[in-house]
């Protein structure tokens, strides 16, 4: 039956996939200039282009392999992303010129497209409504623990090396055999749902663990007659089986799947949801990208910072301060984001998710609006930034819940609408990312924050309109 062992493969594989996401982003920069030798003062823009190509990959990829899953199923997609991204991994810092590492970045981004997609489907496969909330958090919690694992446990080993360019190399392997070793283990043991058979949602019994209820709601017993239950009449019943085929529902074109997982936007809370992810998405980008080029364009104009511009290559080791105060805002930020991840988690149990992306998209709202014209030198940031932080993490729950809810999506098109869901948030990072660094260059430094703050705004009356429904 998927016990708590299944739930928690699935759990591994978020934490992995996100290592994965957050490694390949933050090494880049060293396979460009120790590796591919590339200049310093081109660093920026190559690196800039690599991600860029990694995201357009990912906006389609993300949608097609939502509607794969849908009718191949979710561990064949699953896998398929592990052992893609494995690949990638393992000769990205072998690459023999920036054309091949070009390639390879967007080989990566189809077999991420395919985790990240994966990630929202077979969450909606194995939640429940009763416990879908707390699913999310746990998802929320694990995707933290990835960064974590990627940045303080994967980023520091190649310099343990007496040879950088062999450590770098060496580093990468053994991410890229861990994704391999967790693609084999989701073909054999990630187990699929008959959508037909499931169990109504049950609530949490006194005394029963999360993972215990999540367990119990989405268990596959076999078909055993000492596995059966028994009814008032003393007839057995079957619980649900594993299967491996489709319900009749789901038993359509490709087309049609595809174009379903855009049609359930018609349902205003599968809309609220879509929006939620574009925006969770776009913070992140604020939190990592935006942030620290505030604090070092602030720097430079006191006087304090030598670098000739924020995106400078070195400004690391030219202005420590700086890189320093960044730092600690950006981690104030993540820090804020992973402790609300169980709570924003427990919430969306006990509220409507509406409730919370509207909530989320509020904080957000102001918070951003603050930044866009403060001062990244005054105590008042740190402040600022848990806001942000738990805005980012409370959109991504409060999305996930609403994009998986059995009230809102059929089971035969939850892969769809995953993948929809998944291509908001590219679609995002692309917005977020190139509007705001043309807005940062040419108009003012808190210019990202203000396009944050519109969407939020956006997300305001969508999530008002959803709450006046009263279907909540």
């Amino acid at each position: 039956m998927a016990s708590n062992a299944a739930i928690a493969l699935y759990l591994c594989a978020t934490l992995v996939a996100i290592n994965n996401f957050v490694f390949i982003n933050a090494t880049t920069g060293l396979v460009l200039s120790h590796i591919q030798r590339v200049p310093s003062g081109q660093l920026g823009d190559k690196a800039g282009s690599l991600s860029f190509a990694d995201q357009c990959v990912s906006l389609v990829c993300v949608y097609l392999w939502g509607v794969c899953s849908d009718v191949i199923g979710r561990r064949a997609v699953y896998a398929s992303g592990f052992s893609v991204m494995a690949l990638a991994l393992a000769l990205y810092p072998r690459a023999q010129s920036l054309a091949a590492l070009l390639l390879l970045r967007m080989l990566f981004a189809i077999g991420g497209a395919a985790a990240a997609s994966m990630l929202t489907a077979v969450l909606a496969d194995y939640a429940r409504d009763s416990s879908r909330g707390s699913m999310a958090g746990l998802v929320g919690l694990f995707s933290g623990c990835g960064a974590l694992l990627a940045l303080l446990v994967f980023m520091p080993v190649p310099f343990r090396f007496a040879d950088l360019v062999e450590g770098i190399q060496a580093t990468y392997l053994a991410v890229a055999a861990i994704s391999a070793v967790l693609a084999v283990l989701l073909a054999l043991f990630l187990l699929p749902v008959d959508p037909e058979e499931s169990v109504p949602p049950t609530p949490l019994d006194d005394g029963e663990s999360l993972l215990e209820s999540i367990s119990r709601e989405t268990s596959f017993e076999d078909s055993r007659p000492s596995s059966r239950l028994l009814d008032h009449s003393g007839s057995t019943i079957p619980p649900p089986r594993v299967v491996f085929v489709q319900s009749s529902e789901s038993k359509t074109s490709i087309l049609n799947l595809a174009i379903e997982g855009f049609t359930a936007a018609r349902d205003p809370k599968v809309l609220l949801g879509y929006i939620g992810s574009f925006l969770a998405r776009g913070d992140t980008v604020i939190i990592t990208l935006f942030i620290p080029l505030w604090v070092y364009k602030r720097y430079i104009e006191m006087g304090d910072c030598s670098a000739p511009s924020p995106d400078d290559p070195d400004i690391r080791d030219m202005c420590r301060a700086a890189f320093r105060r960044a730092s600690a805002i950006s981690g104030i930020a993540q820090t804020a984001a992973l402790v609300g991840a169980p709570v924003f988690g427990y919430l969306s149990d006990r509220f409507h998710p509406s409730r919370i992306v509207l909530f989320n998209a509020f904080l957000g709202f102001i918070s951003y609006l603050i930044m866009c014209y403060a001062d990244p030198m005054k105590g008042y940031v740190f402040g600022l930034v848990i806001f942000v932080g738990l805005s980012e993490i409370g959109l991504v729950i409060g999305n996930i819940s609403l994009v998986t809810h059995s009230g809102s999506v059929k089971e035969s098109v939850r892969g769809s609408v995953a993948g929809v869901s998944s291509a908001c948030g590219a679609l995002g990072i692309l917005i977020a990312s190139k509007l705001g660094g043309y807005l940062f260059d040419n108009w003012r430094e808190g210019a990202p924050f203000l396009v944050l703050a519109v969407g939020h705004f956006v997300a305001i009356v969508c999530g008002v309109y959803v709450v006046s429904l009263g279907v909540l």
